[in-house]
């Protein structure tokens, strides 16, 4: 997974939201909270889902923050989505 710590924060700020606020959302610490911010800890994947519901994020920045953009949508036969990590062909 490629965190972009700079998406988080930006989501973040353009929310009105403190460290402190997400950190009460997601039941830690604000100090637990600025590691995992700033990528010197990992989101869980249930943090992640948290914190895209609360704060309601777009897919988009859902994928920018913690995939890196990395990730691309696609749609089975059966019209299920899966996302997968974006390759280059060489």
């Amino acid at each position: 997974m490629a965190y972009n710590p700079t998406s988080m924060k930006v989501s973040r700020i353009t929310r009105s939201l403190r460290q402190k606020d997400v950190a009460i959302m997601l039941g830690i610490t604000p100090e637990a909270y600025s590691r995992k911010e700033t990528g010197a800890s990992n989101f869980t994947l249930l943090e992640a889902n948290k914190l895209r519901d609360d704060l309601n994020l777009s897919e988009k920045e859902t994928m920018d923050i913690f995939f890196g953009g990395n990730l691309t949508k696609t749609e089975s036969k059966e019209g299920a989505l899966a996302y997968g990590e974006r390759t280059t062909a060489v």
